[in-house]
C-alpha cells in the first residue's frame, strides 16, 4: 500500500536490488573477520584459554556490530529486529568476554555456544521463509547450530582441540559468508543490467 504522507517511504517487499547492493558487504565483512580470527587461533593454539577467550570476545563483538548494521540496513524495521537483537546479544557477550577473559574461560564456551545455537536457529528459520536460493542460510544455520552444540555439550575439549575446532569452524563460516557476499554482489550486478 503506497504511503499517504509526503516524504514517507512506501513499504517495499523482501529484498530489492538496492538492498542487495547496499548489504552485500555485510557477509563479506563477517567472512573476512572469521578468517582473520581463524588464523590467529590456528597460528597460536597453545598460548592459553584466555587468549582464545579474547579472540572469541573480539569475534562476538565484531559479528554483533555487523549484525546490528545489517538490522538497520533493512528497509522494513519490522524485518530487521532479529538481526538487531542477535547482534546486541553478541556485542554484550563480546564485551563481557573481553573485559573478564580469565573468569570467562568456561563462560566463553557456554556464551559462544548459546550464541551459535540461536544464530543457527535464526538462519535456519530464515531459510524456511526466504524466497529463492536458501542454501547460504541453510549452510550458515547448520554450521552455527553444530558449532554451538559442540561448545555446549563437549566441555572437556583440550586447548589444542578447542583451538583446532574454533579455527576450522571460523574458516568454514568465513568461506560461507564470503560465498554469500559474492552471490549477493553478482545477483545485484545482474539485476542492474
Amino acid at each position: 500500500m503506497p504511503s499517504t504522507h509526503p516524504g514517507e517511504a512506501a513499504p517495499r517487499g523482501p529484498a530489492s536490488t538496492e538492498d542487495l547492493l547496499r548489504a552485500w558487504w555485510v557477509p563479506l565483512l563477517v567472512g573476512v573477520v572469521n578468517l582473520i580470527a581463524a588464523l590467529v587461533v590456528l597460528i597460536e593454539p597453545h598460548n592459553s584459554l584466555v587468549a582464545i577467550a579474547v579472540v572469541l570476545g573480539i569475534y562476538l563483538l565484531l559479528a554483533g556490530v555487523a549484525l546490528i548494521v545489517a538490522g538497520f540496513a533493512r528497509p522494513d524495521p519490522n524485518r530487521g529486529w532479529l538481526a538487531f537483537a542477535l547482534g546486541a546479544l553478541a556485542v554484550i557477550a563480546g564485551i563481557f568476554v573481553i573485559a573478564r577473559p580469565g573468569s570467562a574461560v568456561h563462560g566463553v564456551r557456554i556464551v559462544f555456544g548459546i550464541y551459535l545455537v540461536l544464530a543457527g536457529a535464526a538462519h535456519l528459520g530464515l531459510a524456511v521463509f526466504a524466497a529463492g536460493n536458501r542454501m547460504g542460510e541453510v549452510l550458515r544455520g547448520a554450521l552455527d547450530l553444530i558449532g554451538g552444540l559442540v561448545f555446549l555439550f563437549a566441555p572437556k575439549l583440550g586447548l589444542a582441540a578447542l583451538a583446532l575446532f574454533v579455527g576450522i569452524y571460523l574458516i568454514l563460516r568465513g568461506a560461507v559468508e564470503i560465498a554469500v557476499a559474492v552471490e549477493l554482489r553478482a545477483a545485484a550486478r545482474s539485476a542492474e543490467t
